[in-house]
């Protein structure tokens, strides 16, 4: 009997060994806890054509990203509209392995949305924002006008809750920035006090700035008479510099100066104790012998890095212009405000 209790009691034992080693267990961690985004280019195959495809918005769900973008593929080479597409990157926290999937969306949203900013002339340059005066989203395009110029137009609508498609409304001119020549590629600093787009107004292209007057409207300052707009010294030059994008204290641009790799290049300036930064090539790694444009940056809390969408003739991709994506990371980048 004591011989049966004991083989009971050393069974037992063993039970509540296994048990506490079993709890005591590593589980299996993470190699990365954040992601990296390679510095490698890809282009997004699903979303570009045999014709020009350029000028992206970026809109996030998640590691999603809604791109409305600038096409003629619609006109097979002709006229540009505006289209909607998607990316999503995946990052592979135990192996570090990096994937991104492009598609062409069909979305009754954005349809609406495209159908009310395209014009009967070429659209350029769509870039949103939700306004922290208003309340109101705008989407800012660059279309021809009527005497065969660039124009800045907007449309502003209260944005979106649930699957309620908003009343976006019909285009507006920008009446305030707006001039007999081309005028582009508008963006706004983190607070919406400052705007810089692209114009000709002078001969070449340069990226002016002006200030939003306080307490007014974005809507209703566009509608006032011209403002007094200015070149940024430390980043005119006597060459073509267009399409401006703003990203917390850093502006991407791309310009055809001397001192490139050819063509347009993308360039990037920091905004550092008060003033923006001498202009930096992004080097080969992004820019090639062929033309790059329309730069745009994001941002993922779960990524060291930001990345950046642009377009560029280079052999390698669909035909004409396509749409590419890279990690890139800037010195001195989310240091300071733009004030």
């Amino acid at each position: 009997m004591k011989r049966f209790n004991l083989n009971i009691s050393v069974i037992a034992l063993s039970v509540v060994i296994i048990v506490l080693l079993s709890g005591c267990k590593k589980e299996k961690t993470y190699k990365y806890s954040v992601g990296t985004f390679p510095d490698s280019v890809y282009v997004a195959e699903g979303i570009n054509s045999v014709h020009d495809d350029y000028n992206t918005d970026l809109d996030y769900l998640g590691s999603k990203l809604f791109i409305v973008f600038s096409t003629n593929r619609t006109t097979n080479g002709g006229k540009f509209d505006l289209v909607t597409g998607s990316l999503e990157f995946s990052f592979d926290k135990y192996t570090g392995d990096f994937a991104i999937i492009s598609d062409m969306i069909d979305d009754p949203y954005y349809e609406a949305l495209t159908t009310a900013s395209n014009t009967s002339g070429d659209d350029f340059g769509p870039n949103r924002i939700l306004s922290n005066m208003d309340s109101h989203e705008y989407m800012f395009i660059t279309s021809e006008g009527t005497g065969g110029d660039l124009d800045l137009r907007y449309l502003k609508y209260l944005p979106s809750f649930g699957v309620s498609i908003p009343n976006f409304g019909t285009l507006s001119t920008i009446n305030c920035l707006n001039s007999v020549s081309d005028d582009g590629y508008i963006s706004l600093d983190a607070s919406q006090k400052k705007v810089f787009f692209s114009s000709d107004r002078e001969g070449n292209f340069n990226i002016y700035t002006v200030n939003k007057p306080e307490n007014v409207t974005l809507s209703d300052w566009f509608d006032q008479g011209p403002a007094a707009v200015s070149k940024i010294d430390s980043i005119a030059s006597n060459f073509d510099d267009k399409c401006p994008m703003i990203s917390r204290n850093v502006m991407v641009f791309t310009s055809n100066r001397p001192g490139g790799m050819g063509g347009y290049d993308l360039y990037y300036s920091v905004y550092q104790n008060g003033k923006w930064g001498s202009p930096i090539n992004f080097g080969p790694k992004v820019n090639s012998t062929s033309n790059e444009y329309r730069p745009i940056l994001g941002y993922h809390p779960d990524f060291t890095n930001d990345f950046m969408v642009f377009s560029s003739d280079r052999p390698g991709g669909m035909g004409g212009y396509d749409l590419y994506f890279t990690g890139v990371l800037i010195p001195g980048d989310r240091t300071t405000i733009v004030k």
